[in-house]
């Protein structure tokens, strides 16, 4: 589970993140969170990708409790979309038959290099958003297919996403290559909207402690320190006795206006 939660926010989401941090907690009755965090070196921002167990329906369509980063960004290839269930099912079937996928993508380089395809010679046509997804599917290298794992995969011919996803091998390269084939080939386009949910401002959060790179001040340990003892404190409390949230949450109000935070 915990293997297949890291593919899906670093292989069936392609938003430019790469995955480098993984948290897995549980609870003594066997519910559990993940929290996962990507950064994009060439903007130098994360993104942290949320999972609760008890609100997951399917673990490849929408399975997020809540996707954070400070903005939401363009052709993201996002097959966890409700939009992308045809795509997925397109992709599932070409990794069943390998004879046509490789045919299949063959037709794709030749209609990104801009070469005769067979498709000009029938009544479907060379499709218009070819030219559209040239920029955000390139490059699809034949090399960067990893053929070694699809011929397991053509062995075993996969019943859903899911288990397509637990192959190792399978990674981002390989399923990009097969949505551009279910976008150009089948006209079974992914999404490519960013699935963020929750938009923050780094900079507002940060007035609270400061910031580890000392924006808008360095790190103050002291008052770090005491803000987790208040809120330990105030959690503490919280799990003594029901009547006590209340005044729980009036001292949380309170330690709250002392440091400056809103809730």
């Amino acid at each position: 589970m915990s293997r297949l939660i890291a593919k899906v926010d670093n292989a069936a989401i392609q938003d430019g993140y790469s995955i480098y941090h993984h948290s897995m907690i549980i609870s003594k009755n066997g519910s559990w969170a993940v929290v996962q965090q990507g950064m994009n070196v060439n903007v130098g921002f994360a993104r942290r990708y949320h999972w609760l167990s008890f609100e997951i329906e399917s673990f490849i369509e929408e399975p997020h409790k809540a996707i954070v980063d400070v903005k939401r960004i363009r052709n993201v290839l996002n097959l966890t979309s409700r939009e992308s269930r045809g795509c997925r099912e397109v992709i599932l079937d070409l990794v069943r038959n390998e004879d046509r996928l490789k045919r299949c993508l063959g037709e794709v380089k030749r209609s990104l290099d801009k070469s005769h395809s067979i498709l000009e010679w029938t009544s479907i046509g060379v499709p218009d958003n070819v030219r559209e997804n040239i920029v955000y599917y390139k490059p699809i290298e034949e090399v960067r297919v990893n053929w070694i794992a699809l011929k397991r995969v053509f062995r075993v011919k996969p019943e859903d996403f899911k288990d397509l996803l637990l192959f190792r091998g399978v990674g981002p390269a390989t399923l990009r290559a097969l949505a551009l084939i279910s976008e150009l080939i089948y006209d079974e386009p992914p999404s490519k909207n960013d699935p963020v949910t929750h938009i923050y401002d780094p900079v507002k959060w940060s007035f609270t402690v400061g910031g580890k790179d000392g924006i808008p001040y360095p790190i103050n340990r002291r008052v770090y320190d005491n803000v987790i003892f208040e809120l330990e404190r105030i959690i503490s409390a919280i799990r003594v006795k029901e009547k006590e949230k209340l005044r729980a949450f009036r001292r949380l109000k309170i330690i709250s206006e002392k440091w400056n935070v809103k809730l």
